[in-house]
């Protein structure tokens, strides 16, 4: 079962980036989060010791940040894939089990020419050891999702450092599943309204010159159609065809129409599309 760990606590360096970020003079870079097996005493336990921290006492691994969300005004939640088997690579991470007793979260200025990553947090085991990592022993990898909230301003901009090959989390893959099952749905549903306008096309194109519903009358004929899309490109790209309403509408304005003169003149099609 996961074993406690004490609250983070932004270290002295982490302290004077977050500083400098709220000032609006840096953007913040989340690196990395890296895991050791140090010891820490009660007194080196205290809030003021762990703030001048520069690094971890016995680092053993570290990892790349998976994922980054905002998870109040002033505080954001990174998470990271703590293993013991890089999953990319093939290569084994861990050849000697420890216990996990420490945890650091690393920053440093974003885009500036010289930067230095600091130690901008750490958490300490609440007991004497934290989780067991045991090494791979090359069937199953050990895998713990570490999630890490840290302290930030409501006004600075914070980043991670996107590495190459970073761990995909399970609940990060489930996201982007359920994202893409969306987006094809909604093309399946934009490929049926296709089909079926074309379906109504052919219908329509079907009942070119046979009867209507009002009888003893015709459509406008196949022959018109085809000029009338040959005057006009456009034609069908954004109004397909002429609804049959339309031409029941006009059929019944003028009974006699179509007896003479089979289907629409010209100028009437015109200006009904102008």
């Amino acid at each position: 079962m996961p074993q406690p760990f004490n609250n983070a606590v932004i270290t002295n360096a982490g302290a004077r980036l977050l500083t400098r970020a709220q000032a609006g003079d840096i953007r913040i870079e989340f690196t990395r989060i890296a895991v050791g097996d140090g010891f820490y005493s009660d007194s080196e336990k205290e809030i003021h010791s762990l703030q001048g921290q520069e690094s971890l006492k016995s680092p053993k691994n570290r990892y790349p940040i998976s994922s980054m969300g905002i998870f109040s005004e002033h505080s954001v939640k990174l998470t990271a894939l703590i293993t013991n088997q890089d999953f990319a690579t093939g290569e084994t991470l861990v050849d000697e089990g420890y216990y996990i007793n420490e945890i650091g979260l690393y920053a440093k200025e974003k885009d500036a020419e010289i930067s230095t990553e600091v130690l901008y947090s750490i958490a300490i085991t609440s007991g004497e050891n934290g989780d067991f990592m045991p090494p791979y022993n090359g069937f199953n990898p050990a895998q713990i999702i570490q999630e890490y909230y840290v302290t930030v301003s409501n006004s600075a901009e914070v980043f991670i450092h996107s590495v190459e090959g970073t761990f995909a989390l399970a609940d990060d893959v489930q996201e982007m599943i359920f994202k893409i099952q969306v987006i094809e749905k909604q093309l399946s549903n934009l490929s049926l309204v296709r089909e079926i306008t074309e379906a109504e096309i052919m219908e329509w194109y079907g009942q070119v010159g046979g009867s209507t519903d009002v009888p003893g009358e015709d459509y406008i004929t196949v022959a018109e159609i085809d000029a009338m899309y040959a005057s006009n490109p456009n034609y069908g790209e954004g109004d397909v065809g002429l609804p049959d309403s339309e031409i029941n509408e006009m059929y019944e304005e003028d009974p006699d129409y179509g007896e003479l003169d089979v289907g629409i003149p010209d100028s009437e099609i015109d200006g009904m599309y102008q």
